[in-house]
């Protein structure tokens, strides 16, 4: 890894050796991080379900979508569908990629980062004439607030992994601040 930049995500392993060091690293990282926090006793569950994850798995995409997983029963959130775009077609312009991409899903809205300032209007028109609408989620003007315990003096750190959440507010909080975020509104308006 970091040699290229360019390798699909499908395509990188990881030696046992890396991911028991990575399990041992993450782990220290996240208790020395939420020791003190509300929630902490809720990362014994996610830390044997991580290192159970890292044991099984050595494709970092299959590492991924299983701690996704993790996360979305711990939340009891329902398991969208999830297409890999490893698996859909590819093409020489990156617009005509989506388009494509969402014409093989039957997707009719994309959802775009609301930080990504190089959408033009003329994108967002060539996404509505292959009828599929373009959606902005602006994740840190929509992120919710929450206790976060070392947060205290410096103010609310938003941007943080959803971890981050589920440690100082708990699973059941956390899901409750999911529901009422705003997802998404139309680039055009």
């Amino acid at each position: 890894i970091g040699e290229r930049d360019d390798i699909p995500i499908s395509d990188i392993e990881l030696s046992p050796a890396v991911r028991d060091q990575s399990t041992r690293r993450i782990s220290m990282s996240v208790e020395h991080a939420y020791a003190r926090s509300r929630c902490f006793a809720e990362w014994k569950s996610i830390k044997a379900q991580f290192s159970d994850i890292m044991a099984r798995h050595s494709r970092l995409l299959d590492i991924d979508m299983a701690i996704i997983t993790v996360l979305l029963q711990l939340l009891q959130l329902p398991r969208p569908e999830i297409r890999l775009a490893s698996d859909l077609q590819r093409r020489d312009d990156p617009l005509d990629t989506l388009i494509s991409n969402c014409r093989e899903t039957r997707c009719a809205a994309l959802i775009l980062g609301g930080g990504n300032k190089d959408w033009t209007t003329e994108d967002t028109d060539r996404l509505r004439q292959a009828h599929v609408d373009p959606l902005v989620h602006d994740f840190f003007g929509a992120h919710p607030e929450y206790y976060q315990t070392r947060r205290e003096r410096l103010g609310f750190c938003r941007g943080l992994s959803i971890l981050d959440c589920i440690l100082n507010e708990g699973h059941e909080k956390t899901t409750s601040l999911l529901k009422r975020v705003p997802l998404v509104h139309d680039k055009g308006t």
